[in-house]
């Protein structure tokens, strides 16, 4: 069974998303291997803890090669601490729902459009997400890239 099937047992079809795009910030879906699974993480039936923190806007669940990315879309201003924090909000979720045993590979995403501080963007692109026994840096990349792409980005 492929690693979105198993994935797939513990999402509700309604949170499945054709389209990543959110508040004018989106990533293009293009080139991406089939099968995936795109899970907006806003809605109600999500696999998040509704305790009301922080949480990421999508998770990107991928065949192929194993892709585990949890997506964060900001259009405005950045603020990284709470970027991170989404980011890594929904790397834990995806800790939930992602079948253990399975080899994967972890790229953490934020997209921005707006401006952005220097020290901002150093702060995002230094800190590293955990997933598991994987710590990766965010890929940061603009608003109407190829989420694709991001994923390759660094690797």
């Amino acid at each position: 069974m492929s690693l979105v099937d198993q994935a797939r047992q513990n999402i509700d079809d309604e949170c499945l998303a054709r389209r990543c795009r959110r508040d004018g910030c989106s990533l293009t879906l293009a080139g991406l291997a089939q099968p995936f699974l795109l899970i907006d993480m806003d809605h109600e039936r999500s696999p998040l803890d509704k305790s009301g923190g922080k949480n990421c806007d999508y998770i990107l669940v991928g065949d192929e090669d194993h892709w585990i990315a949890p997506l964060e879309l900001k259009r405005g201003k950045l603020h990284a601490k709470d970027v991170v924090a989404q980011i890594q909000a929904g790397a834990t979720a995806a800790d939930k729902f992602v079948p253990h045993g399975v080899r994967t590979r972890f790229r953490p995403v934020a997209a921005y459009g707006g401006k952005a501080h220097r020290a901002e963007l150093r702060l995002l692109t230094t800190s590293r997400v955990r997933f598991r026994s994987q710590k990766s840096r965010i890929a940061l990349v603009r608003c109407g890239t190829s989420l694709l792409g991001a994923l390759k980005k660094g690797t």
